[in-house]
């Protein structure tokens, strides 16, 4: 009895205690709300048309924080106000049209910052100061480039989004200090490639989002620091080639995006290093088939790769030990048209099966039934071959409507529509009887080969082809010869066979030109599928362009097109000599090399040369010609032959002519300087002379004596 009144008490007492404080909260709440907030920010600064209020914000986690709203306000000259509460927690400045911070305030209690939707372009340098911060939002702004240290005073900064910004640049060691950063945001950038760097001091990091980038390729163990990481997001990239390694480190990886970038294989390498994935979202990728064993020992929950335009084909196995897979979108494929029967093999959970909006002909009940677990599949808008076929999917229709209490897997059924026979085209499934559809039919063959194919020698020849029926046909291939080929027959060489579907014909000659076909065989019937393939010499010829007694000058065209190939070889010898051999001239195929000079060839020479296309181990003579070399000394047209004796003479009358000049111009110079110093003797002048007294020149006058001759023969005339 005192235990229970003991009891009694402790429960009222604490009952007490939970009203009392309980109406606490409430009192705190009703004056937030009939005061406007708190009387916190009344009466000290505020920035004008701001709200400095203690109130919850909704992007922030706790609750009655210090908050400064200023979301939409125009500041002056678009700069970081300063009149803020020095001890504020939580700060809105979005879409203010900030052109810079200028933090020069100690807001040493701040832990939100919003400063998204701006026009900020470069990093505050004294935003480090905001050591208190736990999120920095600073999406949409105009930001291109960060440096070493920008966050290095954010010691406990746990939420960092730089999203939507110009960045291209980024440091190394940018994030330095972010010991305790769990998300981080660089969607819709332009980074064109990541750096293990930028995450080496990221230990905690959880979301990492990379979303709508430049990115072309993940180089090797660029994530292996973020061993953390939970989800990753890397879709809408140009993401082409995911390096062996790249996903190195990521050991407790749950959620990848991969969707809607450039990948053209399934990378299950890597996938492989991924324990603990679980949901994969590969869609969009220009992937042609999912090939057998892409999936195979995973843990994934749910795996989706639909709106992929080139998803042709998926082969047998391509779903392998997948005991975890429960959802699995393969919708939307718009060239999808064959699944094999023995696609998914111990996938004994995958309850929801999304085939829709392809162009399969059909899915075998065989698949249906390695599927214990199968709940809904979803067929419609699928173009069916209403036949045997389809026989399982109109049964399952007939269960449903004999036995309310059955559930067909097959959802909506009022949507699956006929694609072929002909005469069924556009009609419902379910409006068919029974009786049409049989038990069994004759194959029918699924083509993935074009019509027709024109090739060059050298090259390799891949067709493909699938055939469904009741029972199981077998597929054999028909070669130009009447050959029949398939796995069993099949003789090592240039000829390969793969799952009987796929025919590979290796180095071809112009011989292999022809009809090859797919046949299928079963005890109900046949069915043929025939392409045409034309095998030409490649578009090369040789042609001389300078021919002497001791070389020869080549040259080729038409190879333009074909270099991204192997390459090419020069072949030479001459003729008329048994023993001669070929020599050969390898040709650089990194540079555009179209002519070839043969040196210290033998005169009146008749030389073979051929143009030689080389794939692989295999050799194709494309072009051959025969050119003969001169006599010696000569050149043909375009090319003159000079003796050594006309040289010489050219050389000894220039040489000559030189010497007459120098001559002549010595002799004017003498003649110039003869001029001056005797410029009066001639015959007048001296008559003139000798009728002057000499004596009327020496009268003791004080005349000048720096007179000339010309000068005194003026005076005396005068």
């Amino acid at each position: 009895m005192l235990k229970l009144l003991t009891d009694l008490s402790v429960r009222f007492f604490s009952f007490i205690v939970m009203g009392f404080l309980f109406s606490h909260m409430v009192s705190i709440q009703s004056n937030a709300t009939h005061d406007g907030g708190s009387s916190w920010g009344s009466k000290g600064p505020c920035p004008d048309n701001c709200t400095c209020q203690m109130m919850d914000y909704p992007n922030y986690r706790s609750i009655f924080n210090k908050t400064v709203v200023c979301n939409g306000v125009q500041f002056i000259n678009n700069i970081f106000p300063e009149n803020i509460p020095l001890d504020v927690e939580i700060m809105d400045l979005s879409h203010c049209h900030l052109a810079r911070l200028s933090l020069r305030l100690v807001l040493k209690n701040l832990r939100f910052l919003d400063i998204s939707f701006n026009d900020l372009k470069v990093m505050d340098r004294h935003i480090h100061k905001l050591t208190a911060l736990r999120q920095l939002v600073m999406r949409n702004n105009s930001l291109s480039y960060l440096q070493n240290g920008a966050f290095s005073g954010m010691l406990y900064l746990e939420r960092l989004d730089l999203s939507y910004n110009q960045l291209y640049s980024i440091e190394p060691h940018t994030f330095g200090g972010l010991n305790y950063l769990k998300k981080l945001n660089l969607e819709g950038n332009r980074l064109h490639f990541l750096s293990s760097q930028w995450f080496a001091s990221m230990p905690s990091l959880g979301w990492l989002f990379l979303s709508n980038n430049l990115i072309g390729r993940l180089q090797a163990n660029v994530f292996e620091m973020l061993s953390g990481l939970f989800t990753m997001k890397l879709d809408g990239n140009r993401i082409s080639s995911i390096e062996s390694g790249s996903f190195n480190g990521l050991l407790h990886l749950r959620i990848l995006y991969l969707t809607d970038n450039l990948l053209q294989t399934i990378p299950t390498q890597e996938l492989d290093n991924l324990p603990l994935l679980q949901y994969l979202y590969f869609d969009r990728n220009p992937i042609l088939r999912i090939p057998t064993f892409a999936f195979h020992s995973m843990n994934l929950t749910m795996l989706t790769m639909s709106y992929m335009p080139r998803l042709k084909v998926i082969e047998k196995q391509s779903f392998l030990n997948l005991e975890h897979l429960v959802t699995l979108q393969l919708h939307d494929n718009s060239e999808f048209v064959y699944i094999d029967q023995n696609t998914f093999v111990n996938c004994s959970r995958l309850k929801n099966l999304y085939l829709h909006n392809n162009r399969l002909k059909s899915v075998s009940s065989i698949l249906k039934d390695s599927l214990p677990s199968l709940k809904t599949l979803h067929l419609y808008n699928n173009e069916l071959e209403c036949d045997c076929n389809a026989m399982w999917m109109k049964q399952e229709n007939m269960k449903e409507k004999s036995n309310p209490a059955y559930r067909s897997v097959v959802f909506g059924d009022s949507l699956l529509k006929c694609g072929s026979p002909p005469n069924r085209k556009g009609s419902l499934l379910r409006d068919l009887p029974i009786s049409a559809l049989n038990f069994t039919c004759a194959p029918v063959i699924i083509p993935l080969f074009k019509i027709n194919y024109n090739l060059s020698i050298g090259e390799e020849l891949h067709l493909e082809c699938y055939a469904m029926g009741l029972p199981s046909p077998k597929i054999t291939w028909r070669l130009p010869n009447r050959t029949i080929l398939d796995e069993e027959n099949v003789k090592t060489g240039r000829y390969e066979i793969r799952s009987n579907s796929t025919l590979i014909l290796r180095y071809l000659y112009e011989s292999d030109t022809g009809v090859y076909s797919c046949q299928a065989q079963s005890s109900a019937g046949f069915d043929l599928k025939s392409t045409s393939v034309t095998v030409n010499n490649k578009p090369v010829r040789i042609s001389a362009e300078y021919v002497a007694g001791n070389f020869i000058t080549i040259s080729w065209n038409g190879t333009q097109n074909q270099w991204s190939m192997t390459g090419y070889q020069i072949h030479y010898k001459p003729l008329g000599r048994s023993s001669a051999k070929f020599q050969i001239i390898p040709l650089d195929r990194r540079i555009r090399q179209f002519r070839y000079t043969f040196t210290n060839l033998s005169p009146l020479t008749t030389y073979m040369f051929c143009i030689v296309y080389v794939f692989e181990t295999e050799l194709y003579t494309v072009h051959c010609t025969n050119i003969t070399t001169n006599q010696e000394n000569h050149s043909s047209t375009g090319i003159i032959g000079i003796d050594s004796k006309m040289i010489l003479g050219v050389v000894t009358s220039v040489f000559m002519l030189l010497i007459f000049g120098c001559c002549v111009l010595a002799i004017r110079r003498v003649g110039k300087k003869k001029d001056y110093l005797e410029p009066m003797y001639s015959k007048d002048t001296e008559s003139l002379i000798d009728v002057i007294p000499l004596e009327s020149m020496y009268q003791g006058q004080t005349t000048p004596a720096a007179c000339s001759s010309r000068t005194s023969l003026i005076q005396s005339q005068d």
